[in-house]
């Protein structure tokens, strides 16, 4: 029984490490072919980035969850680059188990099967109860007064008619990540007491013009599936480099929105003023980790110095011409059916492929 169970444990760890090499792999491979098609069609449309960026993120959650055609039946190919040394060499007076791809010994093998399942979901529950924290903390925020903040609400009221989207509740929360947007079921924009209190009034009209922006592309629903996606893969470092483009291409397409709703140079403007108000404001760590951080990206200065650069310098990205969308829909689809359907079969020195 103890053999058996050792045994269960080794292949199952050699599973859970062969599906996160392949979906780190998987993941690799998309962005790298998100950024070799951005650039060879030369888009500049953030939108159209976002989609791709968000593409590579799914493809390394599908990888790691079900099994990917191109890689079926090449394990044995890869089983040596993920082979462990061998422990039961050096400690000899242990028994040796084998498995599929690792060898063990039977007092080594069973523990970093533990360890792996052990810290993923110890990980993945810490991550889910802060999310519940998180949701907790936006639904017992208050709500702002519309009786005390009058000229704030009749800004909302123009820029949301404007836009032609659902009203969202607008809360007061005190935080240097806010204003953000999130929701499920209905959008909610919170702002903190400062920037209603030090901002004037075409600044306002910018910030709630960029976050009405998240809430006409819906940015408050797709951002939570993103979410989810980041923290399951937590264990690939390109996961992160994803999240970060797709969050920059996600403001750029907000502030490309925004900007048929306000001027583009007071959008600017704003941005580095509320940066500046921000600055004193206290850090909430459920903010940072789970809000869409719309309006203000903490995550590094070059993002938010290219956003500002790009509004003062740059007119709003112009959609694709028809010839571009064709080629550029042309070479996802080849790409697409290449990666479903094609198969690797490794049989010596002979490559098939079918």
């Amino acid at each position: 029984m103890p053999v058996l169970s050792v045994f269960a444990s080794d292949v199952l760890l050699d599973e859970i490490i062969r599906r996160g090499f392949f979906s780190a792999f998987t993941g690799a491979l998309w962005l790298l072919f998100a950024i070799a098609i951005l650039r060879l069609f030369k888009v500049k449309n953030p939108a159209v980035k976002h989609v791709f960026y968000a593409l590579a993120l799914l493809k390394g959650f599908v990888a790691l969850v079900r099994e990917q055609p191109l890689f079926t039946q090449s394990r044995g190919a890869i089983s040596v680059f993920l082979q462990f040394p061998n422990p039961g060499a050096i400690l000899q007076d242990l028994p040796e188990v084998g498995t599929r791809f690792f060898r063990g010994s039977s007092s080594i093998a069973f523990g970093p099967g533990v360890v792996v399942l052990a810290s993923t979901v110890i990980f993945l529950l810490w991550r889910f109860l802060a999310f519940m924290r998180f949701q907790r903390l936006i639904q017992a925020a208050p709500e702002i007064d519309r009786r005390d903040n009058t000229v704030f609400f009749a800004i909302l009221d123009r820029v949301v008619e404007k836009a032609r989207v659902v009203y969202p509740k607008v809360i007061s929360i005190n935080s240097n990540n806010a204003p953000f947007t999130v929701g499920l079921k209905r959008p909610v924009i919170a702002f903190s007491p400062a920037l209603i209190n030090q901002l004037g009034e075409e600044e306002v009209a910018a910030v709630l013009a960029h976050e009405v922006a998240h809430i006409a592309r819906r940015d408050y629903l797709y951002h939570w599936p993103i979410v989810a996606m980041r923290d399951v893969l937590f264990f690939s470092p390109l996961t992160y480099i994803i999240y970060r483009r797709l969050s920059f291409e996600r403001e750029r397409a907000c502030d490309d929105f925004s900007a048929k709703l306000c001027n583009p140079l007071m959008l600017a403007k704003s941005l580095v003023r509320v940066a500046e108000i921000n600055e004193a404001g206290p850090a909430v760590g459920l903010v940072r980790a789970f809000a869409p951080q719309s309006f203000l990206s903490r995550t590094g200065e070059s993002y938010f110095s290219l956003r500002v650069m790009k509004l003062i310098d740059s007119k709003p990205s112009a959609p694709l011409a028809r010839q571009g969308r064709a080629l550029f829909l042309l070479g996802a689809g080849i790409f697409v059916y290449v990666e479903i359907h094609v198969a690797a079969f490794i049989n010596g020195s002979r490559i098939i492929f079918s």
